[in-house]
């Protein structure tokens, strides 16, 4: 689906290493976090893949191989997800633009919220293994945030 923003997919992605082999533990998800959080993001590239819609928000995917999937997605005011997991994958996501908040649950089965929280500015989630969450666009703008998994989230 694509190719990488830069250089070699599992090599490097906007002037910065990603682990080959994935996130493999706590070390390397804090590594390839503290990287994410700090990157020069290339708007030019990202820009052709903004898309709203009142229906939902959108997940546009920028890149997916065996080990990393990529996705923008694009929130207007109100949008959320449902409570859901991520199947076994870690991620990260950056808020771009607008606010996001978080309700983190501590079961998909019978949600009872455990915590929240808001991402303002150049905000940073991270997303385990073991997370169950809901995560809303809680502004009046428009939001965008970038979304870095590993393993791939499964197909949708």
């Amino acid at each position: 689906m694509g190719t990488p923003l830069a250089g070699p997919m599992g090599k490097e992605w906007f002037g910065w290493p990603l682990p080959a082999q994935g996130l493999r533990d706590r070390a390397d998800l804090i590594r390839v976090a503290a990287a994410f959080a700090a990157a020069q993001l290339p708007w030019a590239m990202l820009r052709s893949h903004v898309r709203f819609d009142p229906a939902g928000y959108v997940r546009q995917p920028i890149y997916r191989d065996d080990t990393w999937e990529l996705l923008l997605l694009c929130w207007l005011p109100g949008q959320a997800t449902a409570v859901h997991g991520h199947d076994g994958s870690s991620g990260l996501v950056r808020l771009l633009a607008g606010t996001l908040e978080e309700c983190c649950y501590e079961a998909l089965d019978a949600p009872r919220p455990a915590r929240r929280r808001t991402l303002h500015g150049q905000g940073l989630l991270v997303e385990l293994p073991e997370t169950i969450h809901r995560v809303a666009n809680a502004g009046s703008t428009p939001a965008l945030s970038l979304h870095l998994y590993s393993p791939p989230l499964p197909a949708r």
